[in-house]
């Protein structure tokens, strides 16, 4: 006598939320950021925010960032008001002595570390220095995957609405 056993589903295929893309691993097992460098326009509020405010968009970015690596979750509050610690860290740096890039290059690292992309500390610097809008920008949508393609992204929307 024969047992006949129905057979088991698999598991829907997901997206790991932090390479929403599925972008490819080189063999290091690192991949590419998920927007390129320079497209900056796809997104005109973060492209205003970040060449006419940066201080505001380095204020938003790091506390949904802070939060996306303490709770393991999106930010609530979406990186909550404009005018932060962070933020203001950012604009006396700025206006001081002009050394704000270095809290972007090392935002740039960090989130480079979460996700596991290729780029080196050389690159970061050299992106943070020469051209921070297009480095807040390009971090800031980074986030932006992890956190739509979050599991819990549900919860969160109905929080914020």
């Amino acid at each position: 006598m024969t047992k006949t056993q129905q057979p088991i589903a698999n598991p829907g295929m997901s997206l790991d939320p932090r390479n929403a893309k599925g972008l490819e691993l080189n063999e290091e097992g690192k991949r590419e950021f998920s927007h390129h460098f320079c497209d900056i326009f796809a997104d005109m509020k973060l492209c205003f925010l970040g060449c006419c405010c940066p201080c505001f968009l380095h204020g938003q970015v790091t506390k949904r960032f802070e939060y996306l690596q303490e709770h393991n979750a999106p930010d609530p509050e979406n990186g909550g008001s404009c005018c932060n610690w962070p933020c203001c860290l950012y604009a006396l740096l700025d206006s001081c002595c002009h050394l704000a890039f270095i809290l972007s290059f090392l935002e740039r690292k960090s989130v480079r570390d979460r996700y596991n992309i290729s780029g080196n500390r050389w690159y970061d610097f050299a992106a943070a220095c020469c051209c921070s809008p297009c480095e807040h920008i390009q971090t800031a949508r980074e986030i932006e995957l992890e956190e739509q393609n979050h599991p819990l992204r549900h919860l969160v929307s109905e929080k914020r609405s």
